[in-house]
């Protein structure tokens, strides 16, 4: 048995744990659950852990397959009880499932679509890197139908933020620091027209917190 097989076999095992957990994560989370929607949304699991085989965080050299996952944990933490149960077990999809295009040459928005329909696709594609997009437009464009993606990006910033970001260079910060505040301001605007986003305000607060302690450990180095 080769050593990339003996890597790929022990790595399959690792994501059953996660697996594992996370869905023991959503089981206590909710009351009731729609066993097609946590059909999909184990599927979405497997199809980003399938992705971002042998791929690392950059910072924390963490496997990269934790991003997504920590990232889909932040939106069932902060769910309001009053959001439909559904709705945040098809945020979990996307956020499981948002850097997969962008992080796979092999994987396209069409793949995504036929896997898990055009809800999905769309939000996907929304929080797919374009460098002929800003990132904000790329959630504008979209947010008459799905302005819960914002929530998505807000989960997916704050996630990045606690990582490992000693070695950032100075131009990269800069340009952290500028996105992070213009996402808070788009969170603030959506939270005030959108119910479901407003739903989310905890986690928009949260991301406000890590923002400052992000700036004051930039200003003191």
């Amino acid at each position: 048995m080769s050593e990339k097989h003996i890597e790929k076999m022990n790595y399959d095992n690792e994501v059953i744990g996660m697996l594992g957990e996370f869905l023991e994560l959503i089981d206590n989370s909710f009351d009731q659950l729609d066993i097609n929607m946590v059909y999909f949304l184990e599927k979405a699991f497997k199809f980003s852990a399938e992705a971002h085989f042998n791929q690392y965080r950059k910072f924390s050299k963490d496997a990269y397959i934790t991003h997504p996952i920590e990232v889909a944990k932040l939106l069932v933490k902060h769910a309001d009880k009053k959001i439909l149960t559904n709705d945040v077990i098809e945020m979990c999809m996307v956020a499981l499932l948002h850097d997969t295009v962008e992080d796979n040459e092999n994987i396209s928005i069409a793949t995504i679509l036929e896997e898990f329909g055009l809800r999905i696709a769309m939000m996907v594609e929304a929080l797919t890197k374009d460098e002929s997009s800003h990132f904000i437009d790329q959630i504008e464009d979209i947010e008459d139908e799905y302005p819960e993606v914002v929530i998505i990006k807000v989960a997916d910033r704050l996630h990045n933020l606690s990582d490992n970001m000693e070695n950032m260079a100075f131009k990269t910060k800069y340009r952290y620091a500028n996105e992070t505040a213009e996402l808070l301001q788009l969170a603030k605007e959506f939270a005030d027209k959108y119910i479901i986003v407003g739903r989310f305000w905890g986690l928009i607060d949260e991301l406000r917190e890590e923002y400052q302690k992000f700036m004051r450990g930039w200003k003191n180095v």
